[in-house]
């Protein structure tokens, strides 16, 4: 194995480890049952493959997996509500809110 690659396997590492960070075990059995697991992988390699091609460091690499991670899971709607730390459908946050405002 050549340096080149050690360093592609250290922003895939830090792509991956981000994607841990904010998916716990249990949101990622959630993403398996509904198809998009492995289209979340696809966009942690290419969040690595981009970082590697610009020659990030790995905190900017990381960074960038947060932010493609992020943006994936909205797309797929879901939502992170505020004050929360978990993920949940979208249409799950828009029930809990209107259940808020009908208490006040």
């Amino acid at each position: 194995m050549d340096i080149a690659d050690q360093k592609g396997d250290a922003y895939y590492g830090i792509a991956w480890h981000s994607t841990k960070f904010l998916c716990p075990i249990s949101f990622r059995s959630d993403l398996f049952e509904m198809g998009l697991l492995d289209d979340l992988k696809q966009e942690v390699r290419l969040s690595a493959w981009e970082s590697r091609q610009l020659g990030e460091d790995l905190k900017s690499a990381s960074n960038r997996a947060q932010r493609v991670i992020y943006q994936f899971l909205v797309n797929s709607g879901w939502k992170r509500p505020r004050g929360s730390s978990r993920y949940v459908p979208e249409f799950e946050q828009i029930k809990e809110e209107e259940e808020c405002m009908t208490e006040l």
